[in-house]
């Protein structure tokens, strides 16, 4: 998890396909990457923009990632 939050904050992922770029860049499964993306677009934590080709734009990312970073 702390390794996909990493690459959101550090290196926001842009286009269509940045769960599959995601999941490749930090080793994971793309549905694992899904789910956490879930989990926090429910916190209000990121905002996602979903196509229905089973595509998605991630849009923005709250400040409280780099702050999670930072303590660990």
């Amino acid at each position: 998890m702390k390794a996909i939050i990493a690459e959101l904050v550090n290196h926001q992922p842009t286009g269509r396909q940045f769960i599959v770029d995601l999941a490749t860049r930090t080793e994971t499964l793309a549905l694992v990457v899904e789910q956490l993306l879930n989990d926090l677009q429910d916190q209000n934590e990121v905002s996602l923009r979903r196509y229905f080709n089973n595509s998605s734009v991630l849009e923005w990312v709250g400040p409280m990632h780099r702050r999670r970073l930072e303590q660990h």
